[in-house]
């Protein structure tokens, strides 16, 4: 896609008009100048609306009833006008009708048994093929905006596809020889490499935007990727990469916004005290990290499976060098109807360390975390050291500066 379209936008708007270009010949009334100004104003302000245009998806799905849904992939801050659509499935058929300012990021759901993942949707007529034993996998979809490009993209990560499948298909076998108790030696090789896997698969990403600057997939997978991830310096680089036209459109202009605030919990930034509060409305005591040489910042909620089932190892090491200086602060993003569940959690593991609330996680999301559990580790400066380190890294960390 080129930049034609945009161009001729800008020459438009630059260009002046017959009217501008006389009126310098000879002296103006204060009339012409106040309907010069107008005119400049209208155009602007035509110039930045965007015109929503309908969109259809035309589906097919093997099953023969069922409802499916059309939902975003980020979350709503990132679209101008939310989506949320649903269709009945009628002999293998349904379809979904709306309106659309730009190409954008979505994911299809089907009762509980199939997601799919993310591809784009645009103006005009496009048709989808659903497949609902293969959840996770993105379904065949032809507009003009994803089909040819995600063939592009999906062929230069192919390789790394491959490897990345055998080595998470090594960490599943592994699981079931030791029962879901790897060695940590073992263990810490798998995250190891699991880190260099992510590292790739950014810098794949990367390659792709720079060959395609006015990739609306390349913005799409890197708004899901932050979505996912919360902040890496690689984000900001690959951003920079997309033409003005990619920035210049409301998502773009909102990941731009966020990543902006992710930078300020990046490593070696001071870690900011928002609105959380422990369970008698008291906010976190800011000498608490000075008493500290590291203290673990840890953001989990009550219903967060894999934010559960760290606590007894955190609890293991929390014993071990709690008395050397380490703390751990856990920061719940709860809604406050299920306030009584966070506090039966904490009461059923015992948690020694201070709990603290985010309600609904409206700090959190600030700061770009919606993926859970997330961590920062930070010194007595409260200066983030660490982020979303591993307990075994965590560990080592801990042994070696501690002991």
């Amino acid at each position: 896609m080129g930049n034609l379209h945009r161009d001729q936008i800008l020459i438009q708007m630059h260009q002046p008009s017959i009217y501008w270009v006389e009126s310098l010949k000879k002296p103006m009334k204060i009339s012409n100048i106040l309907m010069i100004c107008f005119l400049a104003l209208t155009q602007n302000v035509f110039s930045q609306t965007q015109v929503r245009r309908k969109f259809t998806i035309n589906g097919t799905i093997n099953s023969d009833t069922g409802t499916v849904k059309l939902i975003m992939l980020a979350d709503f801050s990132y679209y101008r006008h939310p989506i949320s659509l649903s269709s009945k499935v009628e002999h293998g058929r349904f379809t979904f009708n709306g309106l659309i300012d730009e190409p954008q990021g979505v994911l299809l759901k089907f009762l509980n048994t199939y997601q799919s993942s993310p591809f784009l949707i645009s103006n005009g007529e496009q048709s989808i093929r659903v497949d609902i034993r293969l959840s996770g996998k993105t379904p065949e979809v032809k507009n003009d905006v994803f089909t040819d490009e995600n063939k592009v993209y999906t062929a230069s990560r192919a390789q790394f596809l491959r490897e990345s499948d055998f080595f998470y298909r090594q960490w599943d076998s592994l699981n079931k020889v030791y029962n879901h108790q790897i060695p940590s030696e073992i263990k810490r090789k798998l995250e190891l490499e699991r880190s260099k896997q992510y590292a790739r698969s950014d810098s794949l990403l990367m390659e792709h935007v720079i060959k395609h600057p006015d990739s609306y997939l390349g913005l799409w997978k890197l708004i899901d990727l932050a979505s996912f991830s919360g902040y890496e310096k690689i984000f900001d680089a690959i951003f920079d990469k997309f033409s003005p036209k990619i920035k210049q459109t409301y998502a773009g202009n909102k990941l731009a916004e966020k990543l902006k605030v992710s930078r300020t919990v990046s490593l070696g930034k001071v870690f900011q005290l928002s609105n959380f509060f422990d369970r008698q409305f008291k906010q976190i005591d800011t000498t608490f990290f000075s008493k500290n040489k590291f203290t673990l910042i840890d953001f989990w909620y009550s219903n967060c499976s894999p934010c559960i089932a760290q606590f007894p190892e955190l609890k293991e090491m929390y014993g071990e060098f709690s008395e050397k200086k380490f703390q751990i602060i856990g920061i719940s993003t709860d809604k406050n109807q299920y306030v009584p569940q966070w506090e039966k959690v904490i009461q059923k593991h015992n948690l020694p360390w201070p709990q603290y609330r985010d309600p609904s996680g409206i700090e959190a999301s600030k700061i770009g975390i919606n993926a859970f559990p997330t961590n920062f580790l930070v010194n007595e400066k409260r200066i983030i050291v660490a982020k979303n380190i591993s307990l075994i890294e965590l560990k080592e960390l801990l042994k070696r500066e501690l002991n």
